[in-house]
């Protein structure tokens, strides 16, 4: 290609030392990186909380549940960083069933300032949600299904448009 000398040269590289560019960096390396599902979920999850202002950050897998007519669908916590440990793999929900259901049926993201008042709020005793009562959702589309749901909550100051944008972009890389 060749070169035009009437073009202005205006390049800035971004050195290393923007923190929320070196951690969308580093999640775009994890997302890439040949290594077990569930590690690799979680790795996500903990990059996300590094770059958005959230305490919870969980993923969500869509799965069949039960076989023959009384077979389901579900969303199972697959990773997470925020709730206990024991949390990842035993919180479940149909799809439709809560928030993070809901946002798996309709196909379309989410954010509450105050999760327990939505008439779908579901609770789960022992978890601690109730600590962190600000929510989004996005959900992982694949198609027109969604194949997971990212959730992101956190205590304080609700979640904005800018940040519901972030959020979706950075849920491409799961």
């Amino acid at each position: 290609m060749a070169e035009r000398d009437d073009l202005p040269l205006d390049v800035r590289v971004h050195e290393h030392g923007d923190a929320r560019i070196d951690a969308i960096l580093r999640l775009l390396d994890e997302a890439s990186r040949p290594r077990p599902l569930p590690e690799v979920l979680a790795a996500l999850c903990a990059e996300v909380s590094t770059i958005m202002p959230a305490e919870i950050v969980s993923f969500y897998l869509r799965e069949k549940s039960g076989e023959g007519a009384g077979a389901s669908e579900e969303l199972r916590m697959v990773a997470n960083v925020g709730f206990p440990a024991g949390a990842v793999s035993q919180v479940r929900l149909r799809v439709g069933e809560g928030v993070t259901g809901h946002v798996a049926a309709s196909l379309r993201p989410a954010t509450l300032r105050l999760a327990s008042e939505d008439v779908r709020y579901k609770h789960f005793p022992g978890l601690g949600e109730e600590n962190f009562p600000i929510f989004l959702a996005i959900p992982m589309l694949v198609g027109r299904r969604a194949e997971g749901v990212l959730v992101l909550q956190r205590r304080d100051g609700a979640f904005d448009d800018a940040d519901l944008a972030l959020a979706t972009a950075l849920a491409s890389s799961f």
